[in-house]
């Protein structure tokens, strides 16, 4: 564990440098931690026959935050399509009954 700890501590400016890279504005932390996985599964996984380990790493990094992005992009599209049709449908109901009122009034049903 400290092992990695210290391999963390070096590879934080390379983190650092994919988010500004990857024009992370937003989230900021959620999309380190998420690079710090993948570093963290880049170390326990590596194998010395595939290649050095900086470009591995760097590769793993930036895949992992454009994936990050991409799912949080489209949960966002989703929710907010979600939200828009529930206020739709809650200010339907809400039309519906502040209508049903004056209809009772003027005897129209």
């Amino acid at each position: 564990m400290e092992e990695f700890e210290q391999i963390l501590e070096q590879y934080e400016p390379m983190i650092t440098s994919i988010l500004k890279r990857t024009h992370v504005y937003k989230n900021h932390e959620h999309f380190r931690q998420s690079a710090r996985i993948a570093l963290w599964k880049v170390v326990t996984t590596l194998n010395p026959e595939r290649g050095p380990f900086a470009p591995y790493a760097y590769r793993t990094m930036q895949t992992t935050i454009y994936t990050e992005m991409k799912n949080e992009n489209n949960y966002s599209d989703h929710q907010i399509a979600y939200e828009r049709d529930k206020l739709t449908a809650t200010a339907q109901i809400m039309e519906d009954e502040t209508i049903s009122p004056n209809r009772a009034r003027t005897g129209i049903f």
